[in-house]
């Protein structure tokens, strides 16, 4: 079953010997996932409430239950057909594409990032890519971009097979010009 990226769940309270662990429902991003959930149980190990295996299954459990792990999301940018591009409010247009086309996982792949301020092609920016996939810790993607030609950044890397079969990636894009800093997300699919 795969769960919504948003779902939020309602109060818990897990009795455990001397005492009760609540767990507040979350709030943005850290509402979803299983850290909050297992780091709950973890603590209460810790303090000694429970000595129970039943009771640390039980809190394995729901985290597992509240973990959307790969979760598929709707993906406004089609990184098979082309590009995308994001205008930020800033005057700053960030585009993304990735190369060979049709993007696939375990491929060598090459990241590109265009830079415009204003139609005019930004040179002097220090652009940061970190890849993640919503829902589920892929570990560290962060593939190092270069500039190439006017506006245009590139860098090299791989784009993971998620084991529970998941698709969905998000890019999320952080262009420094002269200390400003600006930021577009990018969720695409990759087969």
């Amino acid at each position: 079953m795969i769960f919504h990226r948003y779902m939020t769940h309602p109060p818990l309270n897990l009795p455990l010997e001397g005492g009760e662990v609540k767990i507040p429902p979350l709030q943005g991003e850290a509402r979803w996932g299983w850290a909050p959930l297992v780091a709950a149980g973890i603590r209460a190990l810790k303090r000694g409430m429970t000595k129970h295996p039943h009771v640390e299954t039980a809190i394995i459990i729901i985290a597992l239950f509240f973990s959307p792990g790969c979760a598929d999301t709707k993906s406004p940018c089609d990184i098979d057909r082309g590009h995308c591009s994001q205008e930020t409010g800033k005057g700053v247009t960030i585009s993304f594409d990735i190369l060979p086309k049709p993007v696939r996982v375990m491929s060598d792949v090459t990241f590109i990032v265009f830079v415009e301020k204003e139609k005019v092609l930004m040179n002097d920016a220090i652009v940061f890519l970190d890849l993640s996939m919503p829902g589920m810790y892929m570990g560290r993607n962060q593939p190092v971009l270069k500039k190439t030609a006017p506006g245009r950044y590139e860098g090299k890397g791989i784009i993971p097979r998620c084991p529970r079969g998941g698709t969905t990636w998000q890019a999320k894009v952080t262009v420094d010009l002269n200390g400003k800093i600006t930021v577009a997300d990018f969720i695409f699919e990759v087969h």
